[in-house]
């Protein structure tokens, strides 16, 4: 269920230490070598090994290079925390940090690289450097209160998603038929071949749009129709689906729920987050699957 981090993405937590002492310019020393400075320290549980955290994270080299920023990606960041990965890592000062809490560490940038990275200190970071990390931690939930959150997350978000369909069925005089798992169909040209099956490889013509009626792709940008094995998991599980609600030869529109399209993460920087999908389709051909 849960994504690994990209190696110069993000990091992990351990305990912490409760020794320490002050330095001039504000850091404070714990007895694991971390230097650390919190700017925001509210009541609250520290995260701990296993738990789920939710943060924004910017962090630069010694010359203030910037190397990674949430910002950048447009949302915080959202991973398990893992044991640390060497003594004085930024995992200690992770397990210092609850929710709401804002802080700066300081990391060795030799040991980050060869032992969290997995990879060489680039030139550009001088050696025996440091690597400043400024966190704000938002959230933190153990497996169990995720995994709950991410199911009423789903469920509220099918809901909508079944509205705006609904909706814009109405408003645009759209008579479609509703399967069990939440997919819109209606019928253009009817065909008079047969519906395919999972393993079946068909040929398919179509035209992806939004609900505003902007168009995101299409198989006339190739000029041929697609082809893949239905029912493997080559396209988008509405697709996989849907498709099999079709004729050989009808043309006619899917109406997808974000569910079954691209989901929370979208895709590529061209579908954005929890978007509802609408495919023109003709079934150009359908070639059965080989009996074994």
């Amino acid at each position: 269920m849960f994504k690994q981090i990209n190696r110069f993405g993000l990091l992990l937590v351990a305990a912490a230490s409760l020794y320490s002492c002050t330095s001039k310019d504000g850091y404070e020393t714990d007895k694991s070598g971390l230097l650390y400075k919190f700017y925001e320290d509210k009541e609250g549980t520290p995260a701990k090994e296993g738990d789920i955290i939710t943060l924004s994270m910017i962090y630069k080299t010694s010359k203030d290079s910037v190397l990674f920023d949430t910002k950048k990606i447009g949302k915080p960041l959202e991973f398990i925390l893992p044991p640390s990965s060497f003594v004085g890592s930024l995992e200690y000062g992770l397990a210092k940090l609850s929710a709401g809490d804002s802080a700066s560490f300081q990391v060795s940038a030799d040991s980050l690289f060869e032992k969290t990275f997995h990879a060489k200190r680039p030139d550009f970071i001088e050696e025996n450097s440091k690597i400043t990390f400024n966190v704000r931690l938002i959230k933190v939930q153990t497996k169990e209160q995720f995994e709950k959150s991410q199911v009423e997350k789903k469920e509220a978000q099918i809901a909508i998603d079944d509205k705006l369909i609904t909706d814009y069925l109405a408003t645009n005089g759209v008579k479609a038929t509703k399967t069990d798992l939440g997919i819109y169909y209606s019928v253009v040209n009817p065909g008079k071949g047969a519906n395919p099956n999972t393993g079946d490889t068909v040929s398919v013509h179509y035209t992806g749009k939004f609900l505003d009626g902007k168009i995101f792709d299409s198989s006339a940008n190739a000029g041929k129709p697609l082809e893949f094995p239905v029912g493997y998991g080559f396209v988008i599980k509405g697709w996989d689906e849907g498709l099999k609600l079709v004729k050989t030869g009808e043309k006619g529109i899917l109406y997808i729920p974000s569910g079954l399209a691209y989901g929370p993460a979208g895709a590529g920087g061209v579908i954005p987050a929890d978007a509802v999908l609408i495919f023109e389709v003709e079934l150009v051909k359908v070639k059965p699957a080989k009996k074994k």
